[in-house]
């Protein structure tokens, strides 16, 4: 599931606000060309048309890749002095993002194993670390079969 939805956002240079497009959800699978946008940084940035300020827009966003079946989970890290925020997490740092989103049987197994990120950055490294796991385990299958 991917959710998408264009909403006004505030700059924070010059306090006009502006409509964008905010991912809060991205299925590699079913959007790759979002997949793309996310790697090249271009993923919910946000540009201000009246001051040209340029910076990511602070919203949570869940990746999701069914193929390699991983979740990431990225907060803003504005947001861990929130005590809502904080409340939700348990003693081992674990939260179940989709509790409530998704019925359980249609839950898949490693969807309550997700990882956290708070930076942008560090969320498309994870996913680049992620799809060259993958790549390089596949070449040693493959190079297992010979």
């Amino acid at each position: 599931m991917s959710v998408r939805m264009i909403e006004k956002i505030e700059c924070p240079r010059c306090g006009i606000k502006s409509k964008m497009e905010i991912w809060h959800a991205l299925n590699a699978q079913l959007n790759p060309e979002a997949k793309e946008k996310l790697l090249k940084d271009e993923l919910n940035l946000f540009h201000c048309g009246t001051c040209g300020f340029e910076g990511f827009a602070p919203v949570r966003l869940l990746y999701h890749d069914m193929g390699k079946k991983f979740f990431v989970q990225f907060f803003p890290f504005s947001e861990i002095s929130d005590n809502k925020l904080l409340d939700q997490f348990t003693e081992n740092a674990e939260l179940d993002p989709l509790d409530g989103l998704v019925p359980e049987q249609d839950t898949p197994d490693y969807s309550r194993k997700i990882h956290y990120v708070f930076s942008m950055d560090e969320l498309v490294r994870y996913v680049i670390f992620r799809d060259m796991l993958e790549e390089r385990k596949a070449s040693t299958r493959q190079q297992g079969r010979r």
